[in-house]
């Protein structure tokens, strides 16, 4: 896998581009080092996926095919947004390559990049390109290592497009994800499920999946259980969000997730504006502040007219 290493590099980087003008072998010989640390791996991974010639895919591609672990995964990481600043042109190419080495690769750091790829690239609106993935995502969602299974999740989000078979096909394997025993992985699983409505999606099993969340140990994870609940229209939430905003209230480290003002907003409800006037004045940055107040213009507008504030 790809670790927390280091490696000494003395070039100046004035606009953060420094590897752009290296030599692709010189950055490869460099990914493949003693060591980087993982923001340095990025760094060269973003100045490669900054070139769009042929030349740059087909290394790439090569990379991806070979026999070894990491440079499946650094193959995979560049083609993942390969020329992202002229709308990806290898896009459609590279969907067929990744999709062959997800079903025979086995390597931690192969798996992760293969997989983790999707989220940016997609499917290719093929439907076939779906359901071969998702036979081996369902596959993976039992891998012994966290950060594939992350990755996982990363490519099941890919595969949701609506209220289709294979979408929920897809939808049902995040659910069952919500519940990883790695933080991580129940994080995006849930924040993925979050979003499930605005692609008309409502099933059972996801509210059943984010209720089983409501008491996660993790905030975070806790109030994207809610928000999503409230997405879905589920206002039995709203005990859970008074308590979660109760919690802001009271410890400033718990003034980070923006979830709890869309969730208030979402339920518009006035029965949550004390909590979130006193909160108000807390907040002292964006978007924390208009988050906040979008929560309360909600809120007060639910009131009946009469009770309103001027």
């Amino acid at each position: 896998m790809v670790e927390t290493r280091f490696m000494s590099d003395q070039r100046e980087d004035l606009v953060g581009h420094r590897f752009d003008s290296v030599d692709f072998e010189q950055v490869l010989d460099e990914l493949r080092g003693p060591g980087t640390v993982e923001d340095e791996y990025w760094e060269r991974i973003w100045a490669l996926q900054r070139r769009v010639g042929r030349g740059t895919f087909d290394r790439c591609v090569g990379l991806l095919n070979g026999p070894d672990g990491l440079d499946r995964r650094i193959g995979a990481d560049v083609l993942s947004q390969l020329g992202y600043r002229d709308d990806k042109p290898w896009a459609d190419e590279s969907i067929p390559h990744l999709l062959s080495r997800l079903e025979d690769s086995t390597d931690e750091d192969a798996l992760v990049g293969i997989a983790g790829a999707f989220q940016h690239l997609g499917y290719g609106d093929n439907e076939d390109h779906r359901r071969m993935a998702l036979s081996r995502l369902r596959e993976l969602c039992g891998h012994p290592d966290a950060d594939v299974r992350e990755s996982v999740v990363s490519a099941l989000h890919a595969a949701v497009d609506g209220p289709d078979t294979l979408s929920l096909e897809a939808v049902l394997l995040l659910c069952e994800l919500t519940r990883d025993g790695a933080r991580d992985v129940r994080d995006w699983a849930t924040f993925w499920l979050m979003e499930l409505p605005e692609k008309g999606i409502d099933l059972p099993e996801v509210r059943a999946a984010l209720w089983a969340r409501i008491t996660d140990k993790d905030q975070e994870i806790r109030v994207q259980a809610i928000n999503g609940l409230a997405n879905h229209g589920d206002r039995d939430v709203l005990p859970y969000l008074l308590e979660e905003l109760l919690d802001e209230l009271v410890d400033d480290d718990a003034l980070q997730w923006l979830d709890t003002f869309e969730a208030a907003t979402t339920l518009a409800d006035p029965v949550l504006l004390p909590l979130l006037r006193r909160l108000l004045p807390i907040m002292k940055e964006e978007p924390w502040i208009s988050e906040c107040q979008a929560a309360i213009a909600a809120c007060e507008a639910a009131r009946p007219l009469g009770n309103r504030e001027a």
